[in-house]
């Protein structure tokens, strides 16, 4: 099992003999079906257990190299050449004279064959943390469709106390029935909250009830997103997907970081490869009126790379918590000094790090952690506001499985990320493990990620009023 494993790994990875002890322990609970034991009769453990687990604290950027990430790209996208490949393969292999003429049901084999292969790669890694939720607070926004439902399907089924934040409708109430069948206890408690992430004093109301009741918050999901082709405004002015993939997460990511806080808790930002598209200054080069402008198709918009804008600010914020996430900044702690070294405009208050110091390890506890990942490419109706591509993922659904994944297989990164204790603190994870490699040069830059940062916090401070 990947827990049991983890205890054979050499002193500095696993940290003492009682951390392998406990993981031995935890893989045996959770994972033995020789056990017996359900996770509902688990004597509860700390969802992340303090010394036992293992966070690297936030460097400030990771080195970009143009060329591991285009192959991390590729091998992401692997799925899509499976079957074309094959078939090429195929019609090159018969220019040789002496390949053998097969007969058509070999040749409806050898397509089953590549059919298989596609939808075993397209699958991806699987998740294989399981913890005891009893008793933890779950917060996951969009949870009533696609992956936030797969998602918030499998923290129930650990214990969880889920609650989905969504616009209502039928959809919303046949998601409610489905996670109640999903429930271990009848204690647990699965809630829906009408919230439009698009409205803004609406997600700040209810921050400020979640306050008022001091509501604890172990995992925040940040899952929601849209797509629009043509724009659409919300009554505030802004453009729509950047108010509900980017500027409402935000918002409400603040407002409930004290309860966050208070658990030692985490964050999860559903984010997206195509964060990749975004290029240049990101602030003055897609930031225009009121809404995300194409670089490449002056004043058109473009809601395809807009998508992938709101997706990077969702890795910066990502960033940007693991940062604050340490106590006393004051002090200038290992992972704020770095920070600032990396970027001039906080040079001159900051001192320079010795190569002494840099190799020093940072003990300081975090208060909360937080991290950013990609589902891959999954069949879900995010598409639904784009011509033909509904079409397409509606009535073929299931040829596209061939090469994409369903909700559960893209929400194994997810739930993976909310549970997993070696954890990257800010860090980007794909396939159910920490892939630097997969953030584009932009989400690699100190100074982009202050600037959006910086425009994001001035915009939606009119909002940021919690008393």
């Amino acid at each position: 099992m990947l827990l049991r494993y983890k205890c054979a790994l050499p002193a500095r990875r696993s940290g003492s003999l009682s951390q392998c002890v406990y993981f031995y322990r935890c893989s045996s609970v959770f994972h033995s079906p020789r056990s017996g034991k359900k996770i509902s009769n688990v004597k509860q453990e700390p969802l992340f257990p303090g010394k036992y687990r293992r966070i690297v604290n936030f460097e400030g950027e990771h080195e970009y190299n143009y060329g591991t990430h285009t192959l991390r790209l590729l091998r992401e996208s692997k799925a899509f050449a499976v079957i074309p490949g094959g078939c090429l393969l195929y019609w090159g292999m018969t220019w040789f004279p002496t390949f053998p003429v097969l007969p058509w049901e070999a040749q409806l084999v050898y397509l089953g064959v590549l059919c298989l292969v596609s939808r075993l790669v397209a699958r991806g890694k699987q998740n294989k943390v399981v913890k005891n939720l009893i008793g933890r607070n779950v917060v996951i926004t969009g949870g009533t469709s696609g992956i936030g439902l797969a998602t918030a399907s499998q923290l129930v089924k650990m214990g969880a106390n889920v609650t989905v934040l969504s616009k209502p409708g039928g959809h919303a109430e046949r998601a409610m029935e489905y996670l109640n069948q999903k429930k271990r206890d009848e204690s647990q408690t699965v809630e829906f909250v009408p919230l439009d992430l698009a409205d803004f004093i609406a997600v700040r109301e209810y921050c400020k009830r979640a306050r008022a009741k001091q509501m604890g918050v172990d995992l925040l999901i940040n899952n929601a997103g849209v797509i629009h082709v043509k724009q659409v405004l919300t009554r505030f002015g802004d453009d729509e997907q950047l108010a509900i993939n980017y500027l409402g997460p935000y918002l409400l990511t603040e407002g409930l970081l004290p309860l966050i806080e208070q658990t030692h808790g985490r964050v999860v930002y559903v984010s997206c490869s195509a964060h990749a598209a975004v290029e240049g200054n990101v602030v003055q080069t897609y930031l225009s009126g009121r809404g995300v402008w194409s670089p490449r198709v002056a004043d058109k918009f473009d809601g395809l790379e807009q998508f992938g804008f709101t997706k990077l600010g969702n890795i910066y914020h990502a960033q940007q918590l693991a940062v604050r996430s340490y106590p006393a900044p004051a002090k200038q702690s290992l992972a704020a000094r770095l920070v600032a070294q990396k970027d001039p405009k906080y040079a001159a208050a900051t001192p320079q790090l010795t190569a002494a110091e840099l190799s020093l390890k940072n003990k300081e506890e975090d208060h909360f952690t937080s991290c950013a990942c990609t589902p891959g490419g999954v069949a879900t109706r995010l598409f639904r506001n784009v011509p033909f591509a509904d079409i397409a993922f509606s009535y073929l659904r299931y040829g596209m499985l061939l090469m994409m994944r369903t909700p559960s297989e893209g929400s194994q990164t997810v739930v993976n990320a909310c549970l997993r204790d070696e954890l990257y603190n800010g860090g980007y994870y794909m396939n159910c493990r920490y892939e630097p490699s997969g953030l584009s040069g932009a989400a690699c830059s100190v100074q982009e990620r202050n600037n959006l940062m910086n425009w994001t916090h001035k915009k939606m401070s009119p909002y940021m009023k919690w008393d």
